[in-house]
């Protein structure tokens, strides 16, 4: 794989936990190395718990929740 990881994965959910999930588990057991946004506008709550993010051994820079115009204006800004 090529060590250059100028590659960040924006991560777009909506009310699909058990897809984000699997997904998860996928990106960790891979050890993939690049920075992860997640996006969600849904209404689950307690997101961050149920996806057990603390315990993951993943770059997760930033979980967005609800206002997706929100969202997008602050992921501009840490892309910037």
């Amino acid at each position: 794989m090529n060590e250059n990881h100028n590659i960040t994965i924006l991560l777009t959910i909506y009310n699909r936990l058990d897809y984000t999930i699997k997904w998860l588990n996928f990106a960790e057991k891979q050890k993939m190395p690049f920075d992860i946004f997640i996006s969600d506008g849904g209404n689950i709550s307690n997101i961050k718990k149920k996806l057990n993010l603390d315990k993951r051994n993943l770059k997760i820079i930033k979980i967005f929740i609800k206002n997706i115009f929100l969202q997008l204006n602050t992921l501009k800004l840490n892309l910037l």
